[in-house]
């Protein structure tokens, strides 16, 4: 499994947009490979109306999951993927 951060930008389909300058992006992938993982978390994205900009970090998750976590984890095992959108608004700091 890993943790795939991607700052994206709501798409203009998106219900967001207009809204939302931006986010940054926790895609739990429950996917053996990184480069597969990557690829999977900017599909769901994309899936979902959103314009991955640029990937943050890319961390494998090994062990048992800190208790913040836990829940996207498990929902990651049951259904092959979580994505946790962590927005800020038009004009906010990190909208360029």
């Amino acid at each position: 499994m890993f943790l795939i951060t991607i700052r994206a930008r709501p798409a203009e389909t998106n219900e967001y947009y207009g809204q939302a300058g931006g986010a940054y992006v926790n895609a739990y992938i429950n996917f053996n490979d990184p480069w597969g993982a990557q690829k999977l978390a900017q599909l769901y994205l994309q899936d979902a109306g959103w314009l991955p900009e640029e990937t943050e970090n890319v961390e494998k998750i090994t062990g048992e999951p800190p208790e913040e976590v836990r829940e996207h984890v498990e929902q990651a095992q049951r259904d092959g993927y979580a994505i946790v959108y962590n927005c800020w608004p038009v004009g906010a700091e990190d909208d360029d």
